[in-house]
């Protein structure tokens, strides 16, 4: 159940959700109470924030004005020590790659069609490691227990630091991990929290004890009720089962949320880029260097929102660390990038004649390639030999990345669907 818990006096209100909330054509009459993980995580994830979510379910009647906690509660096993399980919410803090992999696994998990994105699934877990090897107050984080991950996961993940280089291929050891969409979300929300609260806090551990101190103790005293109403016989007519003085805790509202809540992030098909192979012999050479950058693809190069012309992390399908991402964007300058994305666009435009046309645009085209090149050789060699070898650092790096992500590839390629159960 999506719970909403009012800080101020620590009343509650069970979150009501229709199906046509995250299913397209849903049924949008009648509202459950008690819903799948998987269709909970659908209709969160469309809020930007916890404050999105509160602000818009108080004006549509749902819950009075007020400052909530959100959390999912559930039903533990029979005889254990706490009968009610409590869980995170996931939000979506911006419309990346991460959540539109995660809303595409919930959506399989909730038809029961997980087999259907290993590849999502994977990149998921390639996020968990990548972050995990290069963050380590992210990885203080996941083993001091600041997660929902499970234990077994995290021992796993206990030695990642001192691995040579990110251990992909931990995920596959890991298999029962990656069958597990109450695993996967929880990796979901390990992310975003600590992106969002490493934000706000340098100190990444102080800011986790003061999340979870600030509600752990409320969640916990409704513990015994909600125990109650999570029991799979208790329906909304019962509410006598829990004394005089407890008010109605079905949030029920004539409105609908669908109308304007953020439209779900629609699922895009990633193309693959091609990469060149740089050849690093311990020289710095600039015959070598024009090789690897006349071979790039022209996607290499995005402008972003204030016009800069920068590298595109997106070419790649895993999450590069903070220390490449700066390198990508600075070992060149932006003279450089410049002369060398406006001969990508030229060779782009005339690889698409592919060689039919013979009229005088691919003579203009062919002429300015000829110009681009010139101008990157000469931007080359007035460098001086630090700022030469700063380009070569560049060009070594971008192809280990695109190696890197080559590897991965062929990883989950090699699994394909259903894979993982068989190897089990």
């Amino acid at each position: 159940m999506l719970v909403a818990r009012n800080k101020k006096d620590n009343t509650f209100k069970i979150i009501g959700i229709k199906e046509s909330w995250y299913k397209s054509g849903g049924d949008d009459e009648n509202v459950c109470y008690k819903n799948s993980l998987p269709s909970i995580d659908l209709v969160t994830s469309r809020f930007l924030s916890r404050e999105d979510m509160q602000k818009r379910l108080i004006e549509k009647g749902y819950i009075a004005e007020g400052e909530y906690d959100f959390f999912v509660a559930s039903k533990t096993r029979s005889g254990s020590s706490n009968p009610v399980k409590f869980q995170e919410v996931i939000y979506r803090p911006e419309q990346n790659e991460r959540m539109a992999e995660f809303r595409t696994v919930a959506s399989a998990s909730h038809a029961g069609r997980m087999k259907e994105v290993n590849d999502k699934v994977l990149r998921i877990f390639n996020k968990l490691l990548t972050k995990s090897f290069y963050r380590p107050d992210f990885h203080h984080m996941v083993q001091n227990g600041y997660t929902g991950l499970p234990k077994k996961l995290v021992d796993s993940l206990a030695g990642v630091r001192e691995c040579k280089d990110v251990p992909y291929s931990l995920k596959y050891k890991e298999r029962w991990a990656v069958e597990s969409y109450p695993v996967i979300r929880n990796i979901i929300e390990a992310l975003n929290r600590y992106d969002l609260l490493v934000s706000k806090d340098n100190n990444i551990i102080n800011a986790n004890v003061g999340y979870f101190n600030e509600n752990i103790r409320g969640r916990r005293s409704l513990m015994n009720e909600l125990n109650i109403i999570l029991d799979k016989d208790f329906t909304p007519g019962q509410l006598n089962l829990l004394g005089d003085n407890t008010d109605d805790v079905w949030a029920v509202s004539g409105g609908v949320i669908k109308e304007e809540v953020v439209a779900p992030i629609a699922e895009v098909k990633k193309p693959k880029y091609k990469f060149p192979e740089f050849c690093d012999d311990g020289k710095v050479d600039i015959d070598n260097i024009m090789k690897f950058l006349l071979k790039l693809p022209y996607e290499a190069f995005v402008y972003d929102e204030n016009k800069q012309l920068t590298f595109n992390f997106d070419v790649f399908d895993y999450e590069l660390d903070d220390d490449t991402k700066k390198k990508l964007n600075s070992l060149l300058t932006s003279y450089l990038r410049s002369h060398v994305h406006m001969y990508l666009f030229h060779k782009m435009k005339y690889d698409e004649l592919n060689g039919v046309s013979y009229g005088h645009s691919q003579f203009i085209l062919m002429d300015d390639m000829t110009d681009d090149k010139k101008d990157i050789r000469k931007n080359l060699e007035k460098r001086t030999p630090a700022g030469l070898s700063r380009v070569n650092e560049w060009c070594k790096l971008c192809s280990s990345c695109a190696r890197m992500n080559e590897e991965m590839l062929q990883g989950e390629e090699q699994l394909g669907d259903g894979a993982i159960s068989r190897k089990r």
